[in-house]
Formats: structure tokens, sequence, C-alpha cells
């Protein structure tokens, strides 16, 4: 007990980091603060994440990869923990596209959380779909049953039923998605951690390079940022 009253917060620390590897492609990682597991909000956050970067049909997928063909893979992934939360874009690329891929997941990012390019009903009914079908397919598996009753008992002390889970996924519409980016995720944009490996390139990309993106991106929270440059929790 006395452990648990002197525990503080965990602090999140914005940086740049790579590493450099002997392998052929750059893979990278993108950590913005989130909320934590029990946040009554977080149900609003799954949606978005799905929305984000989720799946085939998400923002990211079809952008970078369907449409621009910039990336081998790319997705976002809802990381909650008791005192904090991560959102986590994690994708690979050529080393010599990697700028382009980092500013325009960037740019993705902001153009959601700002609202400049909001959540339409399509994108809203097929993530509330598809968050449905997933919880329904793994609640058949006893394994991820029985895990998931411990984490509810850790977390409420009590059995959240799927009923209820999924009446709160369903009531999540796009003004809630919409407040809890100008709440929580716009502020978290302009202090994130970044990191990436992948083969000795600095004429392609750098640390200095990175931060320049990133030093663009928190401008852009008053004007809309630029990408002219050419080089997974369960929900209770």
């Amino acid at each position: 007990a006395s452990d648990m009253a002197h525990r503080t917060s965990p602090r999140f620390c914005p940086r740049v980091s790579i590493e450099h590897m002997p392998v052929s492609q750059s893979y990278f990682c993108i950590g913005v603060q989130a909320l934590p597991y029990a946040h009554e909000e977080r149900y609003t956050l799954h949606v978005l994440n799905k929305i984000l970067g989720s799946g085939v049909s998400s923002r990211l997928f079809r952008n970078l990869r369907e449409q621009r063909g910039l990336v081998f893979n790319i997705g976002s992934e809802y990381h909650a923990y008791r005192d904090g939360g991560l959102l986590v874009i994690e994708g690979s690329s050529a080393p010599e596209t990697l700028l382009q891929v980092l500013a325009l997941t960037l740019v993705e990012l902001w153009r959601l959380f700002t609202g400049d390019a909001p959540v339409d009903d399509e994108e809203l009914m097929k993530a509330k779909m598809q968050i449905r079908g997933q919880h329904l397919i793994s609640s058949e598996d006893s394994n991820t049953r029985m895990s998931r009753l411990a984490t509810q008992e850790l977390y409420f002390g009590k059995h959240i039923t799927a009923d209820e889970i999924l009446q709160k996924i369903d009531a999540v519409d796009q003004h809630m998605i919409q407040q809890l980016a100008d709440q929580y995720l716009l502020k978290a944009l302009t202090e994130i951690s970044l990191a990436v490996v992948g083969p000795e390139r600095p004429e392609s990309y750098s640390v200095s390079a990175i931060n320049g993106l990133l030093a663009e991106l928190n401008c852009g929270t008053e004007q809309k940022p630029t990408c002219n440059n050419q080089h997974a929790t369960s929900i209770m």
C-alpha cells in the first residue's frame, strides 16, 4: 500500500533516436502520448486509432501504402497502461523515402487531430464494425476471455460485459473524436518521440532532418504543415 501511495506517474520524454544497422529497409516508430487504460474516453481513442492506422481501410494504410506505394507496411496501435498510454505508429520504407514517409505520416496525424480532414460517416461505421467483429471473435478464445476478466478485475474491480463495451463503442461519434483530439492529442502531437532503425544513410535521413520535420509540425498547430520534402491493447 505504501508503494502505491508514493507511486508517481511516468514522465514522457520526447526525443528522436536513430540506430544504424545493416538492413535494407528503414523501420520507424512514432510515439504520441495518449490515455491510460481506465480513462473514460478510452473507447473513443480505440475508434480513432482504428480510423487512423489499424487495418487496410485505415487512413495511413490507404494513403501511404495503396495510393502512394511509399511504405512496405504501416499501422497504428493504442498501448494503454495504468498511469499512461501511447498511440504508436510503426512502419517501414526504403531509406531514400523515409523523410517523405515521416512527413506524410505527421500530416495525416495533424489533419485528423485538428479536424482539417474530419472523420466521415463511412469511416466511423467501418471502424465500429471492425472493432465489434474483432471483439466478438476474440471472445471465443478461452485464454483471451480469462485474460480479459483478470485485467478488468485489476483495473476496475468488476466485470464489464461485452454488451457494455459494444454499447460504448457504438456511442462514439465525430464530435467525441474531435473533442478527444482537441483535449489530449493535439498537445501531445507537439511532443512526440520518434525512433528509426535502418542503414547508415546520412544523405537520406538524420536526427537533424527529422527534428526539422517535427519543428514544422509544431508550427502547424497554427498553420497547416507541409510535406514538400523530397526525400495493440484490447478494449477491456
